[in-house]
């Protein structure tokens, strides 16, 4: 598989269509805060509205992949891709390299608002769908993981 074709299995197992949304949230924090749109808090945006839903959705797939086979709705830019699980290794490593890379910036803001904003989005990320946690499978947990997730993102836009 080439990289061209690596870098569009992420994008789709990441659902584009997320993006706004994400960077919708980070901006209301800003605008809530009354925070200028400095170089670095744009960029973070930038990161957390591309690899937080890589993260998230990415290990959904990963660990769903036998349900989403036999759902009809994967193969849409809203509801994601029925991820082959050849692809398991890279999706969970772009995933954790994600992860890395959302932690590293947000320990070069130097906020310590931010840095716990960062670590709680991608913890619920993981926490949501990877086994043994899997707060998508515990009913109540899994609405208040996802309003936490909304929250956190907020909260990093809010935190500049």
């Amino acid at each position: 598989m080439g990289i061209m074709s690596r870098l569009w299995l992420l994008v789709k197992v990441s659902r584009p269509l997320s993006w706004p949304l994400v960077a919708l949230l980070f901006g209301l924090g800003l605008a809530i805060s009354g925070a200028a749109i400095t170089a670095m808090a744009f960029l973070q945006l930038l990161l957390i509205a591309i690899l937080l839903p890589l993260i998230v959705f990415g290990i959904n797939d990963v660990y769903d992949c036998r349900a989403d086979a036999i759902n009809k709705r994967k193969q849409s830019a809203i509801h994601g891709i029925a991820l082959e699980e050849r692809h398991h290794r890279f999706v969970s490593s772009a995933a954790l390299a994600s992860t890395i890379a959302l932690a590293v910036f947000s320990a070069f803001t130097r906020n310590p608002g931010n840095m716990v904003a960062t670590a709680i989005a991608i913890s619920l990320g993981w926490a949501y769908s990877e086994p043994p946690i899997r707060l998508k499978e515990k009913p109540v947990l899994d609405s208040l993981s996802n309003n936490a997730l909304v929250f956190s993102v907020i909260l990093l836009g809010y935190s500049y």
